[in-house]
């Protein structure tokens, strides 16, 4: 390390699959001389597979005065997204699910960019709060 201090670093990858994920939702639809307003609908969302990867570096120089650090987190792929909509009739539920589909897996890669900061920022404060500062008790 630069600093000239020893440093323990830590490269993980999280593969996640079959993630599902129910949500409640209302559109509206307006600028076409017209307003719509959608009935309450049920968003159920299947995600074929997650792969997110971090490295966390640890500051070892002083083990009783460690200092872990987030040096990275990407989402290296999201797997295809399958959106089924449910709520409005049968027949629009049908033709809505696969257009919500394409729109979603076409701004995924979007989707990515703008969560990775702030995994980054969640998993910081996670580290931050249950690291243990003072390794020098575990050598005596």
């Amino acid at each position: 390390e630069e600093s000239g201090s020893p440093v323990f670093s830590i490269a993980t990858s999280l593969m996640l699959s079959n993630l599902t994920v129910k949500s409640g939702a209302k559109g509206q639809v307006g600028g076409f001389g017209f307003e719509l307003t959608m009935p309450d609908i049920v968003l159920d969302v299947l995600v074929e597979a997650v792969d997110i990867s971090t490295v966390i570096e640890v500051d070892i120089g002083d083990l009783s005065d460690i200092k872990p650090a987030v040096k990275d987190v990407q989402f290296r792929d999201v797997g295809h997204i399958d959106v089924e909509i449910i709520g409005l009739t049968p027949e629009l539920d049908s033709l809505v699910s696969p257009i919500s589909s394409l729109v979603v897996n076409t701004v995924k890669r979007d989707l990515q960019s703008l969560v990775t900061p702030l995994l980054k920022t969640m998993l910081t404060e996670v580290v931050k709060q249950n690291a243990p500062s003072d390794l020098s008790v575990l050598f005596g």
